[in-house]
Order: structure tokens, then C-alpha cells, then sequence
């Protein structure tokens, strides 16, 4: 998954390669395959990092929809603090 980052914000999510106008170009969808990581960051593609750190077994937890960040050059996916469930009661 990729984001593209315009101004610091991320604008748009990309999550198969497409072909795609950046400005006044129009990028093929092979660029996602063969460009470096680098290349894609100097036209604002960002490949999206998982933080899962937060995110715990939804048999017990409530877990919080992913929220996404662009900083230091890294946009993150990440959870929020999981609640648990109420299971005093449940039958087994």
C-alpha cells in the first residue's frame, strides 16, 4: 500500500499500482515495481508502514480504526489504544 503525500498531507491512497498524473506527468504503473523507494518519494509515492503494536486479539479487544500519519519523511498506519471486551458473562 502507498500514499501519495502533497504539502506534507496525505492526499490519496494507493493500493494496487495504477497508473497515475502527478502534476502535468502521467506515470506508468511499473514505476511502483521497478523505481527505488527514493524515486518514488521525490515525486510523493510513500510506501505505507504498519505500526500493529497497539492492535490486540479482536476475540478480546476493541480495536480502533487504523489512523494514518506523514512524518519525517514516513507515512505510519497505526492503531489506538484496544479496549477490551466484556466476557464475564459469556458462556464458553
Amino acid at each position: 500500500m502507498y500514499a501519495l503525500v502533497t504539502d506534507n498531507e496525505i492526499t490519496k491512497f494507493i493500493n494496487h499500482p495504477k497508473s497515475m498524473v502527478i502534476g502535468d506527468v502521467r506515470y506508468p504503473a511499473k514505476i511502483f515495481s521497478v523505481w527505488s523507494a527514493s524515486e518514488l518519494n521525490a515525486i510523493g509515492i510513500y510506501e505505507v508502514v504498519f505500526d500493529n503494536s497497539n492492535k490486540k486479539d479482536e476475540k478480546w479487544y476493541n480495536n480502533t480504526n487504523q489512523s494514518f500519519a506523514f512524518a519525517n519523511d514516513v507515512v505510519t498506519a497505526s492503531y489506538g489504544t484496544a479496549t477490551p471486551k466484556a466476557h464475564a458473562d459469556t458462556l464458553w
